[in-house]
């Protein structure tokens, strides 16, 4: 077998193992696929992406779908302080990409779809528009009514 042979063989070897890890056939190794959307995003910086994936990791791990760590946990697997993961886990939260519901004293995450997370962003857009209008309809109601009615209310 000459040097060519011998850098052909490595370079099959290798990438069988590589194909080996991507098909997870080593329960050694596993891998957990960040969203593209969530990825991509420039609304949520770094510390905010990592953490989402510890928390996605943690639903694939568990194998049930359910996911409750601590903050503990996720400030360990990120390698940050918990109050980074709570600042992070706020900021995701505000921007549609997770929510969770407490059961009892576990949280459990929900992760959003991008076609739930922007019906989501409309769904606030419609809910502030309303509350604006309704703003606006009192300050003129206010300013249309007589000034000794508001003298009264004052």
């Amino acid at each position: 077998m000459d040097e060519e042979d011998s850098i052909l063989a490595a370079i099959d070897a290798n990438n069988k193992r590589f194909k080996n890890l991507l098909l997870c056939k080593n329960s050694q190794y596993t891998w957990t696929l960040i969203p593209a959307f969530v990825f991509n995003s420039e609304v949520i910086d770094s510390y905010e992406k990592i953490v989402y994936a510890v928390i996605l990791d943690h639903v694939h791990k568990t194998g049930t779908g359910m996911c409750c760590p601590s903050k503990e946990t996720i400030a360990k697997r990120c390698g940050i302080s918990k109050d980074k993961v709570r600042r992070a886990l706020l900021k995701l939260k505000s921007e549609l990409f997770i929510d969770w519901k407490l059961d009892g004293w576990t949280k459990r995450f929900e992760f959003f779809t991008p076609e739930v997370r922007e019906s989501k962003i409309l769904e606030r857009k419609k809910k502030a528009e309303l509350s604006e209008k309704d703003v606006l309809n009192k300050i003129r109601k206010n300013q249309s009514s007589p000034k000794s009615e508001q003298n009264s209310v004052l």
